[in-house]
């Protein structure tokens, strides 16, 4: 909130997850995206509006399939509303792919597949 000057705990998000990355969205909502230990093949994520203070239930992301391993998220700079997403997108690990979404990452329209061999942590 200040720069990085100062730092407080937020709040908590789980159970059945972890190794989560953190985007803020062009209204200010922050975007938590989560390993899910679920056994459902699928990315885990959250919201919050008050900077992180509490956070949404998490939902299962449909579109992003995953292996139970590391992904990474960044919000594009000068570019509102875009993200980017990147993870071996299988239920094994591999196929590193990237995801594009336009609005905010509640949807992943653009991907492409930059290993088709093992993968694992793509940060």
């Amino acid at each position: 909130d200040d720069g990085g000057k100062s730092w407080k705990l937020g709040g908590v998000v789980g159970p059945h997850c972890n190794e989560c990355q953190v985007a803020e969205r062009a209204d200010g909502a922050l975007v938590l995206n989560m390993r899910s230990y679920r056994g459902t093949g699928r990315r885990l994520v959250s919201v919050s509006k008050d900077g992180g203070l509490t956070w949404s239930e998490p939902e299962e992301d449909k579109a992003l399939i995953e292996p139970v391993c590391q992904a990474s998220l960044i919000r594009v700079p000068g570019k509102e509303g875009h993200f980017l997403f990147s993870n071996p997108a299988s239920t094994k690990r591999e196929k590193m792919t990237v995801r594009l979404s336009l609005d905010g990452g509640k949807s992943w329209p653009h991907s492409r597949v930059l290993h088709a061999g093992p993968s694992a942590y793509s940060c």
